[in-house]
Order: structure tokens, then sequence, then C-alpha cells
């Protein structure tokens, strides 16, 4: 397997998803069906073999809109350092968080932006304690479903909801850039307050 290569550009980031279960696989597949520059990284080379044939979004309850992508899929061992304007963000399973931390701390740059897209509370104050040296940070609030068809289908994933994310963290800046890029990707961006509030609200919900 090639090594990922540092290629970005000026004009728009690198998109680094990590984790390759269903959420993951919606946000690299929509922001490389955007042209954006993307990468999935999964936990096992047996993953990404699966998904590195492209990943299947089919129409939702026989809508139209379904979409067929092919994003670099990698293992961490593919990766060097995050190139220069990355955009990171943090999908795996909340137990296994440390472990993807711990790999994305040793590849940061100084403008490497995190997003953290776990459900559950006290998302930030756990990655805090080990991972940020920087504040360009935020947080993601997937207000939408999705997952995998069957087993006998793993490339293949099945949405519920119009896709929607509620964002919140860092400063205006940063936040208006993601949901520009979040929105070329057909992704709805919300800002409803601060992020612990949405975490409470999506725990509840």
């Amino acid at each position: 397997m090639a090594t990922v290569k540092n290629a970005s550009t000026p004009q728009a980031p690198t998109i680094y998803v990590v984790g390759g279960g269903s959420i993951g696989a919606f946000l690299a597949g929509r922001h490389a069906a955007a042209g954006m520059s993307t990468v999935l990284i999964v936990r096992t080379p047996e993953r990404r073999d699966i998904l590195s044939g492209g990943l299947e979004f089919p129409p939702a309850f026989g809508e139209t809109g379904g979409f067929r992508e092919k994003p670099v899929v990698a293992i961490w061992d593919d990766c060097p350092p995050f190139p220069p304007r990355s955009r990171i963000f943090v999908c795996c399973k909340i137990f296994q968080f440390d472990q993807a931390l711990a790999q994305v701390r040793a590849r940061l740059q100084d403008d490497t932006e995190v997003i953290f897209c776990q459900n559950g509370l006290g998302v930030f104050e756990e990655a805090e304690k080990f991972l940020l040296p920087t504040l360009r940070w935020q947080r993601a609030i997937c207000w939408f479903g999705v997952r995998a068809r069957s087993p006998e289908h793993p490339e293949e994933f099945l949405v519920a909801g119009t896709p929607g994310i509620e964002l919140g963290g860092s400063g205006p800046e940063l936040l208006v850039q993601t949901a520009t890029d979040l929105k070329k990707a057909g992704i709805e961006v919300l800002f409803e307050g601060p992020a612990a509030q949405a975490e409470w609200r999506k725990a509840l919900w």
C-alpha cells in the first residue's frame, strides 16, 4: 500500500476522517464528492481493503440523491504528519478515542484543525487532557443517522434524515471556514449555542 502523500493547496484544507464506521465513511464520501482532497483513516488493513473499492450510499427510501465516491483509504502506518492546512474529523467510537487521539497528536501541525464528532458528554474535556497544544478545535454534533447496509455489503451505507451538523468550539473564523466546506459537501450546518449545550441536547435526544 502506497503511503499517503502530503499534498495540499493554499485554497482548501486536506480533509482527514478518522474512523471507518458509518459517520466517518459518510463524511469522507461527501467531502471527496465535493472535490476536496480527502483521506479516510481506518484501524485495520482489512477494513482499508474493503473500503478502498469505493463507498456506496444508495438513495434513502426510494428517494433520489444517492452517491458513490472513492476517497483515499489508509491505516495510520500509511500516514505521515498532516500537511499544512489539514482538517481532522475524529469519528471513531468513544472506546477507541484515546488511541485515535494519540495518533492524531503525533501528526499535528501548528495550524491543524481538529473536529470531534463523537456522541456523548465531556468529549473535549477528555481530549484536552493529552491532545491539544492548539486551540484550533471544534465540536460537531451530527443530527442524522447513518448505518451499514448489511454485513454482506460493508461498503454500503444507508442515511436517515437530512444531513445536518451543529458546530461549536473555536473562533468564529474557523467555524465559518468549516461550515462553508461542509455546505459545499451537501451538509447543513447549525449554530445553536455553546458546544457543551449541544452535547447535552444530543444526549437527551
